[in-house]
């Protein structure tokens, strides 16, 4: 009861997004908002309970959401980053977004993918331009953690 009630209370809204990748259409404060839930989902749960549920679909939705960027270990670095490519990513929403509009929902896993190469080759020039090859880094490295090859 506790996975499921704290999953629909602080990830509804992500799934509401109805994108792929719908980082970085978030604030900060909403992204670290984010992460303090996801975070509880842990302690609340506990790890053990997590494990025999990492095939549920709301978990696997907030793991693969949330799991990198909330690591602890990621974190920093990823913030360090998000301001440029979020402004990068608002700037080319009409010529990007709609490579990835309409995918993320729990339980559509083989469709989460579509269309992530297509935006992703679309962002990569600006983000390096604006944002240096350590930002399209981290970039990368929310795309594969999401289960997208790039």
């Amino acid at each position: 009861l506790c996975l499921s009630q704290h999953l629909v209370t602080n990830f509804s809204h992500c799934i509401s997004l109805q994108f792929t990748l719908p980082t970085y259409r978030y604030t900060k404060a909403e992204l670290l908002e984010l992460c303090d839930g996801y975070a509880n989902l842990y302690l609340c749960t506990g790890y053990a309970s997590m494990q025999l549920c990492r095939n549920d679909e709301l978990v696997r939705f907030a793991r693969d959401h949330l799991g990198y960027v909330c690591n602890p270990m990621n974190l920093e670095r990823f913030m360090q980053h998000f301001d440029c490519l979020r402004k990068v990513e608002e700037h080319n929403s009409d010529s990007c977004q709609y490579f990835i509009e309409g995918i993320a929902e729990p339980g559509k896993d083989q469709r989460k993918c579509r269309g992530v190469k297509q935006y992703n080759d679309c962002l990569q020039p600006k983000i390096r331009k604006e944002c240096g090859k350590e930002a399209w880094n981290e970039f990368d490295k929310v795309i594969e953690w999401v289960g997208c090859r790039v």
